[in-house]
């Protein structure tokens, strides 16, 4: 009976302990400082009036804006070649002579033909006076006068060919020296001094200072056209001067005109862009907007909170978009995992042009 009531006792002392525990736990929460709502700090900014150029990239090869290979129209041994490459040369400039004595032989021939045609012009001359004479006085037959007429405008004929033939030959021997045909600077030598030069076989390439570039690409819904500004680096320099007919490869391909020169070799290649579109409007980061299934969205900061508006972008860039309708009031700044949770709070520290 004794072992009951102390038991009882003990049970009854350590229900009180428990209960002094908890009325205390209950006061020291109850004491405890109300903890102070988490903020969350977001970029925002103004949309604002500007104009917004949509590109698409491209690769480039440069290229001399004029480029001819240069060959001989006659055929002979180049004799001196008198430029090298990577050499400046002006419009009329020698640039190699072709030793051609084949042609010198057949001057000489001609004119030696010539000399005696026209010792025999003379002569037939001659007759046909002294038969003009005769048949008028009617001392010889119409036939024997035709027949010296007839001898004389052949030997005329004859004479004028062989002249003819000196002349051309002559013209010919003007392209022994072969001169630039425009300013420009020598590319590559395909023939030294000692080679047998033809008609058909390029002796040298000359190319002018100008460059330009071309560009491939494949048929899209945003084609290049004539006209579309090319930038390199975002600064312009050129436009899209020409679209080939045929297309390379399977590819089309433009020409550009460049309006600032490019310090860069003939034959390399680099990036382009080209301007496919440009619209003014109301614009906004690119990293404002947050893109969900059905709508694109920027979060416009009302009455102390931000909230998702609607917007259509119109054009977009990596950077910029213009959008409309356009919005007046701030619009948060963040990745798209941030936008996406910033209706879900309200404490929210502001920071941009004119947030402090």
């Amino acid at each position: 009976m004794i072992k009951k009531i102390v038991i009882a006792v003990l049970v009854l002392v350590v229900l009180a302990l428990a209960a002094m525990k908890l009325i205390a736990t209950k006061k020291e929460i109850a004491d405890a400082p109300t903890p102070a709502m988490l903020s969350y700090s977001i970029q925002t900014i103004v949309p604002h009036q500007a104009t917004l150029k949509q590109t698409n990239t491209f690769l480039a090869q440069v290229l001399s804006d004029k480029e001819v290979n240069i060959s001989t129209k006659l055929s002979g041994v180049i004799k001196k070649m008198l430029v090298s490459e990577s050499q400046q040369v002006k419009k009329g400039e020698l640039l190699l002579e072709i030793d051609a004595k084949s042609l010198y032989a057949n001057l000489n021939t001609l004119k030696d033909q010539l000399r005696v045609q026209k010792n025999d012009l003379k002569y037939a001359q001659e007759v046909h006076n002294r038969n003009t004479k005769l048949y008028e006085a009617k001392a010889i037959s119409k036939e024997s006068f035709d027949a010296s007429k007839l001898q004389l405008l052949s030997k005329e004929a004859n004479y004028e060919a062989t002249k003819d033939k000196i002349t051309a030959l002559k013209v010919d021997m003007t392209y022994l020296q072969v001169r630039a045909p425009f300013d420009g600077v020598i590319s590559v030598l395909f023939m030294h001094e000692g080679d047998l030069a033809a008609p058909s076989k390029p002796i040298l390439s000359l190319n002018t200072p100008a460059q330009k570039m071309r560009i491939s690409y494949a048929s899209t819904s945003q084609d290049v056209e004539v006209g579309d500004e090319v930038l390199r680096n975002k600064e312009p320099i050129g436009f899209i001067s020409k679209i080939y007919p045929n297309t390379k490869n399977n590819l089309n391909i433009a020409e550009v005109k460049l309006t600032k020169a490019q310090n860069l070799k003939n034959d390399s290649y680099i990036s382009v862009d080209v301007v496919i579109s440009t619209v003014s409007g109301c614009s906004v980061a690119s990293n404002t907007l947050l893109h969900e299934k059905e709508h694109t969205f920027v979060l416009v900061y009302k009455d102390n909170k931000f909230v998702k508006n609607a917007v259509n972008v119109l054009i977009e860039n990596g950077e910029s978009a213009i959008i409309e309708p356009c919005i007046k009031n701030k619009v948060a700044q963040a990745s798209e995992s941030k936008l996406s949770i910033l209706p879900f709070y309200k404490n929210i520290k502001l920071i941009g042009d004119n947030d402090e």
